[in-house]
């Protein structure tokens, strides 16, 4: 399970799967057990482990990858081309492709993403109404106007 922050810090992590504040989850929605089992491999392709290396990391391969199945998995990350997403979704049935290169992508809960965690951070923290400023929607692209106006961006 992901450490929980201090007092006072929040986060919505792994594609809004996993949403804490104040040492205590507001959030945990983990890809079912079953699916991560059919979805599971240890290994590496070239595609993962350029991936690594851009960000300066080494992609390492767990010595005891079973143990890893002990824990609640938010996130599965893999190398495939978009061709592949048929074979590789086979049999999953409470997951989902999350898209972001055309070399890899992450998996997570059929039912989540990144919208579904701000909604659950919204709810708990219930911020328009204590917000001190409110960026216009995404839909009007917002939040590139609101760093416009306060000169975050050029």
């Amino acid at each position: 399970m992901p450490a929980i922050a201090e007092r006072g810090d929040g986060a919505k992590t792994i594609n809004g799967s996993y949403c804490f504040d104040a040492g205590q989850i507001v959030f945990a929605n983990p890809i079912p057990e079953a699916d991560v089992r059919r979805l599971v491999a240890n290994g590496s392709d070239e595609d993962l482990a350029e991936y690594f290396r851009i960000g300066g990391l080494e992609l390492k391969i767990a010595e005891d990858f079973d143990a890893l199945l002990q824990e609640e998995i938010y996130q599965v990350m893999m190398g495939c081309y978009s061709p592949e997403y048929p074979l590789v979704m086979k049999d999953i049935r409470q997951a989902k492709i999350a898209a972001w290169w055309d070399r890899a992508v992450d998996i997570i809960p059929a039912n989540g993403g990144k919208g579904l965690g701000i909604r659950k951070m919204l709810e708990y923290y219930q911020l328009k109404a204590a917000a001190d400023d409110i960026c216009g929607s995404v839909a009007q692209d917002g939040i590139y106007y609101y760093c416009r106006k306060h000169h975050l961006i050029d």
